[in-house]
């Protein structure tokens, strides 16, 4: 070892350490948000299932009942009238179960890059964005689903038993919040080729 403390190689030359980047305060300040938003939209999405809550009124529910008379089901939506909102075609649990796949996968990725020290500041907008994308992405695929073909591909949900639809449509809310980027990698290569537009690189490395 040198007299100055700094490493020397096997040549005798002294060699520098590799400079740490300085994670910015706000990648902390994102993590407790989402953290604190994902237990929210949890805590909502189980209040959802069982009794009313405050987001009814900026969201009013859409309930979905079911009666059978000489076996045959019919599947009916109840939607609340409401003064400040008209009525909604978009089930409010598809909203909250999109942002917590998005928020889930958003805790992730930004606890891995703290955990090593190497989060970019340049990274804030597309995390921010993705919290939005979640949800909207669902809705989405929300409709894909109820119309139950999207160009030539079909889906037959009518085999699923009507108790289980709303945790089908929870789980794809999920998935499609958490797997943004390939789903919009998906749904952008169905729609090129059928339309034949020229893709283009999108800048999405990090949000990866």
């Amino acid at each position: 070892m040198s007299g100055s403390g700094s490493p020397v190689n096997s040549a005798g030359s002294n060699v520098q350490a590799a400079p740490t980047r300085k994670v910015p305060r706000s990648a902390h300040a994102l993590w407790i948000i989402v953290a604190i938003s994902l237990i929210g939209a949890i805590y909502y999405a189980y209040l959802d299932t069982i009794a009313k809550s405050s987001l009814d009124m900026i969201l009013p529910k859409t309930n979905i009942s079911v009666s059978t008379v000489s076996n045959i089901t019919t599947v009916t939506k109840v939607i609340p009238k409401s003064n400040v909102l008209p009525s909604l075609q978009i089930p409010r649990f598809i909203i909250l179960w999109g942002y917590i796949g998005a928020s889930a996968y958003l805790l992730k990725v930004v606890t891995a890059y703290l955990g090593e020290g190497k989060y970019d500041g340049s990274y804030m907008p597309f995390h921010i964005s993705r919290l939005f994308i979640g949800p909207a992405l669902a809705v989405v695929m929300y409709f894909i689903l109820r119309t139950g073909s999207f160009f030539g591909l079909s889906f037959d949900i009518t085999k699923v038993p009507i108790d289980l639809l709303p945790y089908l449509y929870a789980a794809v809310a999920f998935l499609t919040g958490y797997f943004v980027r390939q789903i919009i990698e998906t749904l952008s290569k169905v729609i090129n080729a059928i339309f034949n537009i020229k893709q283009t690189s999108p800048h999405t490395a990090a949000t990866s």
